[in-house]
Order: C-alpha cells, then structure tokens, then sequence
C-alpha cells in the first residue's frame, strides 16, 4: 500500500535530480532543501515533514561538498510533518530535515512537496490516509520561515472524507552556532483550516513554541529539542473532541510537552541515514505518545529527496506511516 501510494513521488523525485545536478557549496546549502516534524505537526521530528526543521548547521564545522548530513536532519522536526502530519514534526516539517541556516547573510528559498500514507487505530475510529503536502521555506543568516498546506483523504470506520488539513507555519532563530554546538528556538502555529468534526484538523488554533541544541561532527549529528504545545483558547476549545488526542490525522493533547532527540549519519556525500524518536507527555488530560522512524536523505544538485518511516510505539497516534518529500531549492 505504502510502495504504490509513494510511487508517483518517486518518479517525480527523479525527474528533478535528473535535470539539476549543479555542485552544493556546503552542507547549508544542500541542507536547505529538506525539512523535519515532520510534523508536529512538526515531519521532524522524521520531516520530517511531516514537515522545515530549524536545526540549522550554522556554526558547525564543514562537511564535505553535498554531504546529505546537518543537526536539522537529526531533529526533523517537520518533513511533510513528520511527527504531526499537518503541522510541525512538520516539527518534527518539520522536521525534516537537512541543515538550513547558511553561512553568512545568504539568503535561499526552496519549494517542496510530499506525500504519506497511513493507518490508525484511535478509540472510536480505525482505518487509514493519505495526504499530499506543499510547502514553502525562506530562510537567511540565522533566521527562517516555513509554511505548509496539508490536502487529505481519510477513511473511518469505512468512510471515506477528502479535504484541507490544518495549516501549519513557523518561524526559528539560531541562537548558538559555535564550533559542533549549535542551538535556536522556534515558534509554530496551525490554523484551523481543516475540518475538526470529520478528523481532518483540531477545530482550534494551536501555538507550540520549543528550544533545540545539537552537535555535529564530520559525519554524525546529535539533536534533540524540548518544547510545549498548547490549544488557543485554552481546555475548552478541545472539549469537543473529548479531552483526548484529536484530530485522527495529526493527534495532538490541548495541552502537552513535547521532546524529541535524534541521530543521522552521512554514509557518502550525497546520502544520509538516522533515527529519531518523537514524544509528548499531556499536562491535564489526554495521552502520552511516543513515535519512532527511520530516515534516508539523498541530496543531488538543488534537490533534496527524504523517505521516513514512522512507528507509533506509545499511544496509538497511528500504527505505521511513509512520509516522502522532495524539495527544490529556488534561489
């Protein structure tokens, strides 16, 4: 089901590696096109989507021309939404996911676009989704915006509902950029665009500011990222979906604190692997959860092709998900 649902990305993946093979300055460059949540919403994490990760590389020693490694690949906060599908995770839009703050006062701009798929088993509803996600990144010197548009097909208990997610934006600063130690912190918001009775997003507005630090070396990166999530409008603009976990795409608690630590792994130039893991713990009701992936990251020219796959190993936020994203830096 994943293989055949990811399988138009994949071609479109190569049809733009094909036609832009231009070298990449430096891992900030070529870490521009990916993101992290994921995510939140937030992939990430994962990008991971998701999910842009704001981890930037700034301040981190070189690494090889093309180099598919950074701090932001470790966190993924937002790759199509890695963690979050609609939001940040995507922070983990972010994750999400390459490194993105270039040296000096450059600036860069990179579109991309995603898909993932699926299934869920949540207390009054089963079935699966799928989604396409576009995005938008800015970034220059030591700041940058993202924003992401989630469109979804979801089936519940037999029901099929297609229409908009949430959409989710974010803004981060790098804070610390100091040999292999490098840190920031980041502001996101989703929109309630999507449809909150049918799953498809909250029904409420959410912030979720968090901090993050990592570490790089030549060719490992350590990241991991404390934050909190919290609906506008307080407990009662969450009543209605019971005081747990909603929506079914993208489950999220009225109030929680988020964490998330990750590891990647440049195998060659233009190729990384790595790990994260992904949680939150509620404050009042709701449920923990807790979600763990497995990423790879190819990197050729200006653009940038992650392929995640997620596990919801606490709280049943969903069973397994793919989540594969290309980006394309514009200028």
């Amino acid at each position: 089901m994943i293989a055949r649902c990811l399988a138009p990305l994949l071609l479109f993946a190569g049809l733009a590696h094909a036609e832009d093979d231009e070298p990449t300055h430096d891992v900030a460059q070529a870490a521009k096109e990916d993101d992290s949540c994921a995510g939140h919403h937030h992939p990430t994490d994962a990008a991971p989507s998701k999910a842009d990760d704001p981890h930037a590389g700034h301040g981190a020693r070189a690494l090889p021309a093309k180099t598919a490694i950074a701090p932001r690949d470790a966190h993924v906060a937002h790759v199509a939404h890695a963690d979050h599908a609609g939001h940040a995770d995507h922070a983990d839009h972010a994750a999400s996911a390459l490194g993105g703050h270039g040296h000096g006062g450059g600036s860069s701009l990179s579109a991309s676009v995603g898909v993932l798929v699926a299934d869920y088993d949540a207390r009054l509803f089963t079935g699966a989704y799928q989604a396409v996600v576009a995005g938008l990144r800015w970034s220059s010197g030591r700041f940058g915006l993202a924003a992401s548009v989630p469109v979804y097909r979801l089936t519940k208990n037999g029901k099929t509902v297609d229409g908009t997610g949430d959409v989710m934006v974010h803004g981060h600063v790098s804070l610390v950029g100091r040999g292999p130690w490098s840190a920031g912190a980041m502001m996101m918001a989703s929109a309630p665009t999507g449809d909150g009775d049918a799953g498809l997003g909250m029904g409420h507005a959410m912030l979720m500011p968090e901090a993050w630090g990592g570490w790089t070396s030549r060719r490992v990166a350590l990241t991991t990222s404390l934050g909190l999530g919290y609906a506008v409008g307080g407990l009662a603009a969450h009543a209605a979906h019971g005081g747990g976990m909603w929506p079914l795409v993208d489950p999220m608690n009225a109030m929680e604190l988020t964490y998330g630590a990750g590891v990647m792994l440049g195998l060659a130039r233009e190729l990384g692997v790595g790990a994260r893991l992904r949680g939150a713990m509620p404050i009042g009701d709701g449920a923990q959860r807790l979600v763990g992936a497995v990423r790879v990251v190819w990197v050729a020219g200006r653009a940038q092709t992650a392929l995640e796959i997620q596990h919801g190993t606490v709280g049943d936020p969903f069973g397994l998900r793919g989540v594969l994203e290309t980006a394309i830096r514009l200028r």
